[in-house]
């Protein structure tokens, strides 16, 4: 009997907890700077477009027989940055465009914001001050009117793929330890040795741990490691903050598998192996991902108090992802072609009936 009633209560108050998280909203800590994850973008094919099949054309000569079909590829932000609609490019493969009735540039590098003019961000996911989680926008992109022009010997399947090229950027914060004399190891708010606590902003791309250790009587070494997380490939971009078209191109051993990285601590005398001192308290550069891995190591001199601090960090790049699915074009028997007596080839219409014998001379 005490069983069931444990039960009952157990029950009762899973309900409640999950009547608290309604609304559409998931809860997440309010005492932390970010909702977290390891995602950006999310891209797929929305179901029918492209159809799993469509009919090969019986008459090439004739367009106005073709099956015409879209291309919607639907587009989440569930990371928690925003992304201009003129900072996606998507390119849609695996298809040549001459065969589907359309031109390089209907398929190839296409922005978001040409195809979707009203829309000009793809907003992420938002924390509300209670610590809920407000869901990003969704968006979709269409590409109409496509149709496979040509006549086929027999059915073909043909990949469809969509690559993605967007902007992002993951926000971090960590702490260290200030001690107004580092060589004291009594006392004081903090130590000022050991990992650190740091959280990343949901992105593909994350500060994943802060080392620090005692440099000098005023100073402190920082080693921050990241770590991409998320699927894909990860570019560096143009010059940190500026707008513009992404670019993301494979075998670019110059911009692949690099990001760029500002540190800021908030304190004078800041300086980053490597990076260019922006100001007193801040630096940047680029950093090379090997396994998806990269170090910064910093050098935070000055320090004359006893406080915990954060240090800012920002990690720009472009992302490279991607979506497929097959697209069968089966054939349609009966007008197959057939070559005429000038050597041209022509659609003949098997179900017409055949045309009377030549008389021979005798």
């Amino acid at each position: 009997m005490q069983k069931g009633v444990i039960v009952l209560a157990l029950l009762a108050l899973a309900l409640a907890v999950a009547g608290c998280q309604g609304g559409g909203k998931t809860v997440s800590s309010s005492s932390t700077p970010f909702i977290g994850g390891s995602e950006g973008l999310r891209v797929s094919f929305v179901e029918n477009a492209p159809p799993t099949e469509v009919l090969d054309n019986p008459k090439p000569a004739d367009k106005t027989q073709v099956q015409k079909f879209d291309v919607i590829l639907r587009v989440e932000n569930v990371g928690e940055q925003d992304v201009a609609a003129g900072s996606i490019k998507t390119t849609i493969g695996g298809i040549y465009p001459a065969d589907f009735d359309k031109t390089n540039a209907d398929l190839q590098n296409v922005l978001f914001s040409v195809k979707r003019p009203g829309v000009a961000t793809v907003t992420g996911v938002k924390k509300d001050p209670e610590g809920d989680k407000l869901p990003g926008s969704i968006e979709e992109l269409t590409f109409k009117d496509l149709a496979y022009i040509k006549q086929l010997e027999g059915n073909n399947e043909f990949p469809i793929q969509a690559d993605v090229c967007y902007k992002y950027t993951t926000k971090a914060v960590g702490d260290f330890c200030m001690r107004a004399d580092l060589t004291r190891t009594q006392g004081g708010v903090c130590q000022a040795k050991g990992t650190k606590p740091v959280f990343s902003s949901g992105s593909p791309v994350q500060v994943t741990s802060v080392d620090e250790s005692i440099g000098g009587r005023n100073k402190v070494i920082l080693k921050f490691k990241i770590k991409t997380l998320g699927s894909g490939s990860f570019f560096k971009p143009d010059a940190l903050g500026t707008a513009g078209t992404p670019n993301c191109v494979r075998g670019d051993f110059s911009k692949e598998n690099f990001v760029k990285v500002t540190v800021n601590s908030g304190v004078a005398g800041l300086t980053c192996s490597g990076f260019t001192s922006n100001n007193a308290q801040s630096a940047t550069g680029d950093v090379r991902l090997s396994n998806g891995e990269g170090t910064i190591t910093c050098i935070q001199d000055g320090i004359n108090v006893d406080a915990v601090q954060k240090a800012n960090l920002q990690i720009e790049y472009h992302h490279l992802i991607s979506a497929s699915t097959k697209l069968l074009v089966k054939h349609l028997p009966g007008f197959e072609a057939t070559p005429t007596a000038g050597g041209n080839i022509v659609a003949a219409d098997s179900s017409a009936p055949a045309p009377p014998p030549v008389p021979t001379k005798k």
